[in-house]
């Protein structure tokens, strides 16, 4: 693609476009080869695109005409340089990740892998764990109607991402058990929080804080921790208790440690056994819910003995807990 633009004021801008996979023997992707002094490219994303140049951004290299990049994802691995005419601009390249960049990083410019999600797909979004990832200007400031390639709104974790794609939130959606909930099993019980979104990858430590409400250290250290996948990949983590390493009828409160990069989220829940069917009380109806789910293999809910499967054993353990009820939960 060749592009002219005009040598006066005011400045244009190219923003939020993927150029991928093209191929010359020259320029592969975009020539701004004259006029193009007040021209910025911001906001795009050009990868994997083959030939001498991924871009050409000046006419000459002794001509001050060279387009300005913000914000950009330049990662070319085929091309023979990212591009002609970087260092010749009005406006400063600032907050780029350049594959091969050795120009300082006083303007927020970098060299690094992006971490695409699946480029041998065509997916060019960021993973979770991506150096582009709030890597963006940090003055930089767009209002609510500005959005990214997909149309989603630009600065959701308050600094913009580098790239033609914005990361969205990843939120918690639902959890094993619920707010509220209990954990029915005598040993191994499971806390399973699906998100919206890949978490990957997880922080070094434990994930997530679980603290006793009455008071009392964190007790995280106490799981196993797992991502495992319900929709996208790695968007659900499995807190596995290991061993009897929570007293009974003691609420709970699991919360994201800071380098887990999701939404802050509040999750209490009450050690219970016995509750098979999470009615907050071990009761004959938990006989019923034991009885629904006789033979079942793994880390199920019913499998109060932490055996490995209901059986009939599982009902010795409702018995033994008959009447008990999760205690009122710690205020505020």
């Amino acid at each position: 693609m060749a592009l002219n633009s005009s040598d006066r004021r005011p400045k244009a801008a190219i923003t939020d476009n993927l150029f991928v996979r093209n191929t010359a023997a020259v320029i592969a992707a975009l020539s701004c080869p004259y006029g193009a002094r007040y021209l910025v490219l911001q906001r795009n994303t050009f990868a994997f695109n083959t030939g001498q140049y991924a871009l050409l951004t000046a006419g000459s290299p002794d001509r001050v005409y060279a387009a300005g990049l913000e914000n950009c994802i330049l990662y070319n691995p085929d091309a023979g340089a990212e591009a002609e005419g970087l260092m010749n601009t009005l406006y400063p390249n600032r907050y780029c990740l350049i594959r091969g960049w050795t120009g300082g990083d006083e303007l927020g410019n970098f060299d690094a892998n992006p971490q695409f999600v699946d480029p041998n797909s065509g997916d060019y979004h960021l993973l979770a764990g991506s150096p582009c990832v709030n890597a963006g200007d940090p003055s930089y400031f767009v209002g609510p109607d500005v959005t990214d390639l997909d149309g989603n709104p630009r600065l959701q974790r308050g600094r913009v991402d580098v790239g033609c794609y914005e990361t969205p939130f990843v939120s918690l959606l639902v959890s094993e058990p619920p707010t509220d909930g209990t954990l029915p099993r005598t040993a191994d019980n499971v806390i399973e929080l699906v998100f919206n979104g890949t978490i990957s990858p997880l922080p070094p430590g434990s994930p997530v804080s679980i603290a006793p409400l009455d008071g009392g250290g964190d007790v995280a250290g106490s799981f196993s921790f797992e991502l495992v996948t319900t929709t996208v990949t790695d968007d659900t983590l499995r807190a596995v208790e290991n061993g009897s390493a929570l007293p009974n009828q003691t609420w709970y409160r699991v919360e994201p440690v800071g380098g887990l990069d999701v939404v802050p989220f509040v999750l209490d829940v009450c050690t219970l056994t016995g509750d098979a069917d999470g009615s907050g009380r071990a009761t004959t109806g938990d006989y019923g819910e034991v009885k629904l789910h006789l033979g079942e293999r793994g880390d199920v809910r019913c499998d109060l003995n932490a055996s490995g499967r209901v059986t009939t054993a599982d009902y010795s353990v409702v018995k033994a807990h008959m009447g008990e009820q999760a205690p009122a939960k710690p205020g505020p």
